[in-house]
């Protein structure tokens, strides 16, 4: 069973085509935990906080078919360096435009 899950990475929003607003959208195994799906991502360290649908979760949350979780990079982290980031994730993550 695969959970399709919106992930919104905060990073100026990244202007990236197919990806509208830095808004991605995954397919993840039912049963992923937050933690699960950063690894899958292949975020690093600089994107903290997650928030599930607008509220804070911590790392033991199973993600629900539909869930939206945003990412947001870390203080200190400038827009276009968090936004450089982002495009080598999106880069590396299968084509799955809606």
């Amino acid at each position: 069973m695969s959970v399709t899950v919106t992930v919104e990475v905060d990073a100026g929003l990244i202007e990236s085509p197919g990806y509208p607003n830095g808004l991605l959208t995954v397919s993840v195994p039912g049963g992923t935990d937050l933690s699960g799906l950063r690894d899958q991502l292949k975020l690093p360290e600089t994107f903290g906080v997650a928030l599930v649908n607008g509220k804070s979760q911590d790392h033991g949350y199973i993600l629900q078919e539909g869930d939206r979780v945003d990412f947001l990079p870390r203080l200190g982290i400038a827009d276009n360096e968090a936004a450089g980031i982002l495009e080598n994730v999106v880069q590396q993550l299968p084509q799955n435009k809606g």
